[in-house]
């Protein structure tokens, strides 16, 4: 995400909590600003990242490509964002850590 929203990538830090980012781009010659909150996607951080999910108009769920946990967790997060929100944001998955993919599970 950090690569996309600042053209920089640095080293990886685990998130702890939710770290809030913002970018500003051009859509069908409008200008869009769209907020990202990058929650903590560990268990234990499961109760405090719920609440983002009510207002969102869309939420994007990453997984580590090179772990296939990552991706079998995928499910439970959409069932949240699925009990969390009325009516539903627009969802995307996507796969992360594309630079390693010769270490696909």
């Amino acid at each position: 995400m950090q690569r996309w929203i600042k053209s920089s990538f640095g080293k990886c830090l685990t998130t702890i909590n939710v770290d809030w980012s913002s970018k500003t781009f051009k859509v069908n010659n409008k200008v869009v600003q769209v907020t990202f909150c990058d929650t903590a996607g560990q268990e234990r951080y499961r109760s405090l990242t719920k609440q983002y999910f009510r207002d969102s108009s869309g939420v994007v769920l990453v997984y580590d490509i090179t772990d296939r946990s990552s991706f079998k967790h995928i499910e439970n997060w959409l069932d949240e964002v699925k009990s969390m929100c009325d009516p539903l944001p627009t969802m995307l998955v996507i796969g992360n850590k594309s630079d390693l993919s010769e270490q696909v599970c």
